[in-house]
């Protein structure tokens, strides 16, 4: 059901704004609000057997190896105004604060993190933003991107939130602010958090 009307609805956009959006866009859109309806509780995950396939686990913030800075970086959307943001904070391997950074970036939709490791057209707004992106990770630098959950990357999510308040220049972060400090803690202490996941 929920396919069908985000295919409707993309369809009218089309025909009444003159919208053109993209398969990737309805694909993103369904994963979206699946996984609002499942973090609701309004969605059970079944197998065919009909056996749950959801379990609690516990998630905390991993700290790098010796001598090596972990980079935890978020983005934010705003439903009710479209607004995005991203911020990003650089930690040693016990959890201190190097720096951060918050930077407002408008308005757009989680694909625009497909731009970045698909491609950019030049005419895009963040086309020199995702660039640059893309350059950083091709120096010859031990990199390594990974995918955590909120629960894990808590301290990046507050930040990207917090940018929202900001002018679009970038916010070059050299102290943590008092809103992170609490989260840094917890983080440097190893605090487990709780998240139900699909097995």
């Amino acid at each position: 059901m929920l396919i069908c009307w985000l295919s409707w609805k993309h369809r009218n956009e089309k025909v009444f704004d003159n919208r053109q959006g993209s398969i990737l866009e309805i694909a993103a859109k369904f994963n979206y609000h699946l996984e609002g309806l499942q973090q609701a509780g309004l969605l059970k995950q079944i197998s065919a057997g009909g056996n749950n396939l959801n379990t609690d686990v516990w998630i905390k913030w991993t700290p790098p190896n010796n001598s090596i800075i972990k980079i935890n970086v978020d983005g934010s959307r705003w439903d009710h105004s479209g607004g995005i943001a991203c911020g990003g904070v650089f930690r040693d391997q016990h959890g201190r604060w190097m720096g951060g950074f918050a930077k407002k970036l408008g308005s757009g939709n989680s694909l625009l993190v497909e731009l970045i490791k698909e491609g950019v057209i030049n005419t895009h707004p963040l086309s020199p933003l995702i660039l640059e992106i893309r350059s950083m990770l091709a120096r010859h630098w031990q990199v390594k991107l990974s995918r955590t959950f909120r629960e894990g990357n808590r301290l990046a999510n507050a930040i990207a939130n917090f940018a929202h308040s900001l002018s679009f220049d970038i916010c070059i972060l050299e102290h943590p602010p008092d809103f992170c400090k609490q989260v840094l803690v917890d983080d440097a202490r190893g605090l487990c958090l709780s998240r139900r996941v699909a097995t």
